[in-house]
């Protein structure tokens, strides 16, 4: 019979007793599920003293796209305050953790430095620090895995908000990345205690291990769109379309003036590793970004033949490349008001590219030597084999 494998919130009963007697408050959101698909923020409000929740980008209950902005409530289904922790009200204050002793924060991870959750949780652990509170983290497996780190790390000036320390994608789990920013930032002056998963191997994908899918933001509605936006994500802030607002986000890029033959063929023949392109058209009906929505667009469609080869940072480095080369209405960044050059730069770690500094070659030659440097050095950190 197949192993199980857990994540913390499954792995609690040996652990409970870092719960017990406290006050918390849990940073959540729906994908804090366990492996029967009960969310997490029930699961602790019914067995232990939950005093508030915390909310991320998107929301406690997943209520917001992308980048929405959002006040304080009162959660409907608990009857229990609710803290925005995005945008202006990002920041833990004495006020909010009043009658707090222990903060809880599980939220599932995507293994990209794009994703916003990260930066909650370093904010966390120097709030945490400067308030004299615990910290408690429910880990979670890496969907993506734990081997493969792509891409090069942020340059000093966006590294604490861009990732801290992490290159496009990388292979630490949400504890792991804890223990790393607690270490290298703050000198381990944060009282952090992570409850492990058990069962995960680092050359397993989400696919491997038997779990619900519960959409970590609302734009990744798969493992497949998690993997590819690890490397793809700068498109955000082009004017290719991501394909937000369709079925298959992250999957599809175009736009109204591409030609989706000629950019696969071209695509095709750098035979990129774990990855065919295919021609494909499509009609945003949402896009957070406001690209096309109603327009059809034409494009590429990336069909993923083996994740164990396929390098989400190269292949995201070279679609740009051709879709910079080919697409007569490309520009960075959109020209929508939402869109933005510094972003772009940011996600990438650097504007090296963008500016021309660095050709597509070099900068993919940089992004392998900075994420096997990176690999190297977090040893110390890792929970699992």
């Amino acid at each position: 019979m197949k192993t199980k494998v857990l994540n913390g919130i499954d792995n609690l009963a040996g652990y409970s007793e870092v719960l017990r007697n406290r006050r918390l408050g849990i940073v959540c959101n729906p994908s804090a599920i366990d492996r029967d698909g009960r969310a997490v923020a029930d699961i602790l409000n019914e067995n232990f003293e939950v005093t508030a929740f915390f909310g991320p980008e998107h929301g406690f209950r997943g209520d917001y796209q992308n980048g929405v902005h959002f006040d304080d409530s009162v959660d409907p289904i608990t009857g229990k305050p609710v803290y925005a922790l995005y945008g202006k009200t990002a920041r833990l204050t004495a006020e909010r953790l009043t009658d707090i002793c222990t903060i809880v924060y599980d939220i599932q991870d995507v293994g990209s430095k794009a994703f916003s959750y990260l930066r909650t949780l370093a904010l966390l652990i120097e709030d945490l620090i400067e308030l004299d509170r615990e910290l408690v983290v429910l880990d979670r497996i890496n969907p993506l895995g734990g081997v493969a780190n792509e891409g090069p790390l942020a340059e000093p000036e966006m590294d604490r908000y861009w990732g801290y320390g992490v290159p496009a994608r990388f292979g630490l789990t949400i504890g792991e990345y804890a223990k790393m920013v607690n270490a290298r930032y703050f000198e381990n002056r944060c009282r952090l205690t992570v409850i492990p998963c058990a069962n995960w191997k680092r050359t397993m994908n989400f696919e491997d291990c038997g779990l619900f899918w519960c959409n970590p933001a609302p734009n990744l509605p798969n493992p497949t769109s998690a993997l590819i936006y690890a490397g793809c994500v700068a498109f955000g802030q082009t004017s290719i379309s991501e394909a937000r607002g369709t079925t298959r986000p992250y999957e599809m890029y175009g736009s109204p003036a591409a030609n989706g033959h000629k950019i696969a063929d071209k695509l095709n023949a750098l035979n990129l590793p774990g990855v065919i392109f295919r021609p494909c058209a499509f009609t945003a009906q949402y896009n957070a970004f406001q690209k096309y929505v109603g327009e059809t667009c034409r494009g590429v469609m990336l069909f993923i033949n083996d994740k164990h080869r396929f390098n989400s940072f190269e292949t995201g480095i070279w679609m740009l490349e051709i879709f910079r080369e080919m697409c007569p209405d490309f520009a960075i960044p959109f020209a929508n008001g939402r869109c933005a050059s510094a972003t772009f730069d940011g996600v990438l770690g650097s504007a090296d590219w963008r500016t021309g500094r660095q050709s597509t070659t070099q900068f993919i030659a940089r992004g392998r030597k900075e994420s096997s440097e990176f690999e190297k050095s977090v040893q110390e950190f890792l929970l699992y084999s």
